[in-house]
């Protein structure tokens, strides 16, 4: 059944992006800050990266907050913020203060989405127990929290400098299960949704299993309900095109996962599409698509992934324009236009 979207949050076009567009690191970095200049000239609300340690491939962005700052000097209205940032990985503290101080050099905009990590390799390079994290992660969340809320962090009364208790209302948690939204709605958070895998059955409809958790844990609160949904997105000229330039740009993601046993060694182009749930075609096949699964998951921010894979900066920035021209009317979403 539809589930109404909360009458104080309007939908909303965001922009997620892995940071992992070509082998450079200083280009990959600079197409993305393009990228996200372009996101705002189109009217996107948002523009969301996430942190990535160690990765060659899967995104090249350790440290998100410095980028994000180098973005703001570019623009001007679009909110800036992180998917996920490992908070079993960092200091709560230390991850206040950078915050705080990177929400204040980009004048308010901040959104700061948190998870708990998944990757062993990473844990164990960083000396955490991975089986220890969901308690890592609910001790570093209410310590975060406590800290931007400005409690005493000693006896001495020390309190966070720069304080920043707005940046409270602006806390995300990225998960994969309705325990995780659970959690998310008992620490009033915000939740963000990519492609979740538990417990069986599309992404699509442990995303909406996932939400309508969330919703029933804020119960009264329902109307505070604050949910992003990453989804890949590739509008193009028709279906033909699209699969065709997905085909290009998938290619070495396609072998790696192939090598990884993600996929098997035969699998065809639907295979791969299907496997990294990438929606594809014109936009008035995409539109329709979009619109039934935002009724369904009652999303208040649709965060895009237009560059799956080695796709070309001007064919990413040709599908944002798509989506946000011919895409988001159907989900009765207004881009912002800059004054």
């Amino acid at each position: 059944m539809p589930y109404p979207l909360p009458s104080n949050h309007a939908p909303r076009l965001g922009l997620f992006l892995q940071v992992d567009r070509a082998p450079n690191v200083p280009s990959t970095y600079d197409e993305v800050l393009d990228l996200i200049v372009a996101a705002e000239e189109l009217g996107y609300h948002s523009a969301r990266v996430t942190q990535h340690h160690f990765g060659e491939r899967y995104g090249r962005l350790p440290s998100p907050l410095p980028l994000l700052v180098a973005a703001a000097e570019r623009t001007r209205r679009i909110r800036l913020g992180t998917v996920v940032i490992t908070i079993t990985l960092e200091q709560p503290l230390r991850l206040a203060e950078d915050a705080a101080v990177t929400d204040l050099l980009i004048d308010g905009r901040l959104e700061l989405g948190l998870g708990s990590g998944f990757a062993p390799d990473v844990f164990a390079a960083f000396g955490v127990d991975i089986e220890s994290r969901r308690q890592l992660t609910t001790t570093a969340f209410e310590r975060l929290q406590a800290i931007l809320a400005g409690e005493p962090l000693d006896e001495q009364g020390t309190r966070l400098q720069p304080p920043n208790p707005a940046l409270l209302e602006r806390l995300w948690l990225a998960v994969t299960s309705e325990d995780g939204a659970q959690h998310a709605a008992q620490h009033h958070m915000g939740l963000l949704l990519g492609r979740v895998e538990r417990g069986g059955g599309s992404p699509v409809e442990n995303q909406i299993r996932t939400a309508q958790a969330y919703r029933t844990a804020l119960g009264e609160k329902v109307t505070q309900a604050r949910i992003g949904v990453g989804r890949a997105v590739y509008p193009a000229a028709d279906r033909a095109t699209a699969k065709r330039d997905l085909a290009e740009a998938l290619a070495q993601s396609r072998l790696d996962h192939v090598q990884r046993g993600l996929l098997p060694a035969d699998a065809s182009l639907e295979d791969t599409l299907a496997r990294f749930h990438i929606l594809h075609g014109h936009p008035e096949e995409i539109g329709p698509v979009l619109a039934a699964e935002q009724a369904a998951i009652g999303w208040t921010e649709l965060l895009v992934q237009i560059d799956p894979g080695d796709l070309p900066y001007a064919k990413a920035v040709r599908a944002l324009e798509r989506v946000a021209q011919e895409v988001a009317p159907y989900l009765n979403t207004p881009v912002l236009q800059l004054a």
